[in-house]
């Protein structure tokens, strides 16, 4: 809604309209009042009864710009990752991208998403990038089914629409380089999120080229970004023939759990979980279980213990525990 001298205003602040537009806003009085309903549940930390509201509105109301729906997608977003649903959140992040206008001002609106003065924003301001998404996964049937649905035709949702297919095994391509945005953040989330796509779906040029551009100025990026460029070039350099090369690719992806372990957790699980599936099939068996192991202690219940590469490590029995054919 737009209220002279105010500009928009999301339903979520309108409780009722009277004057001469009074009868057009009666049609969006239920949408205010869920809205509203909402975002009383997100700002007191009600997730779980927060989230079938947002389902709902979502229908409602699309991804256009706007603040109602960027409450809405933001929210979503806020929820599944609460609950540890990774992939369902990507395509509720795109579509809060899509209705942000690629306005870098939008990404602190969702104050209530924080919950402690240490913990990484939802949406980093100066790329319009969600920290805890980045354009990762490993294959799973929920990844697959994702994969198969229809996404945001931004140039950033084709690009996370092509990682997951990858991951998912489909037919991929790496997309034509946008060079025109909206703004200067959503351009520097844009050449970040190319990087690391390209590092891992490209041909051989275009994943070397891609890890020159991730390594350039890496310490100079917050740590959720280190943690992004690091996990990118390890996965890039696994994709490659040359052991060596491999070998490299592990030590990248144990960066992060050892220099920003917990920032980003599930970009920490998904790399050590991506290094014990490496170091197995180079050989390191006892490493892999090590690694392996330390997921289960330091993040149980990431998706990367689901996927097949973790799954069939042999793991080190818990200490303490009783020996086989012990009495």
């Amino acid at each position: 809604m737009r209220l002279e001298g105010e500009g928009l205003i999301g339903w979520d602040k309108v409780r009722r309209v009277s004057g001469p537009l009074e009868a057009q806003a009666a049609r969006f009085a239920q949408l205010a009042d869920l809205a509203w309903r909402a975002r009383a549940r997100l700002e007191r930390g009600d997730l779980v009864s927060a989230e079938p509201l947002l389902e709902d509105l979502a229908t409602r109301v699309g991804s256009e710009v706007g603040p109602t729906s960027r409450l809405v997608f933001a929210g979503l977003v806020r929820c599944r990752l609460g609950r540890g649903a990774v992939i369902a959140a990507a395509p509720a992040y795109l579509s809060w991208h899509q209705a942000s206008g690629g306005d870098a001002r939008y990404a602190g609106e969702a104050s209530w998403a924080v919950t402690s003065p240490t913990e990484v924003g939802l949406i980093d301001a100066g790329t319009l990038l969600a920290p805890g998404l980045p354009p990762m996964w490993v294959g799973s049937p929920a990844l697959q089914s994702l994969a198969r649905q229809e996404w945001p035709k931004t140039g950033v949702g084709i690009l996370y629409e092509q990682a997951a297919r990858y991951e998912a095994g489909l037919a991929a391509i790496l997309p034509r380089r946008v060079t025109s945005h909206r703004s200067d953040a959503e351009r520097a989330g844009y050449d970040l999120v190319y990087a690391v796509v390209a590092s891992r779906i490209g041909d051989e040029m275009e994943r070397a080229a891609a890890r020159e551009e991730l390594v350039r100025e890496i310490d100079q990026q917050p740590e959720w970004a280190r943690a992004w460029r690091w996990a990118a070039l390890g996965r890039s350099l696994l994709r490659e023939s040359d052991d060596e090369q491999r070998w490299r690719g592990v030590a990248e992806l144990l960066r992060v759990p050892a220099e920003v372990e917990r920032v980003v957790p599930y970009v920490t699980g998904l790399a050590m979980g991506e290094a014990a599936s490496a170091l197995r099939e180079l050989g390191d068996g006892m490493g892999a279980a090590q690694i392996a192991g330390e997921i289960v202690e330091r993040f149980p219940g990431h998706p990367v213990l689901d996927w097949q590469g973790v799954r069939g490590i042999q793991r080190p029995a818990p200490a303490g525990s009783a020996k086989e054919g012990s009495s």
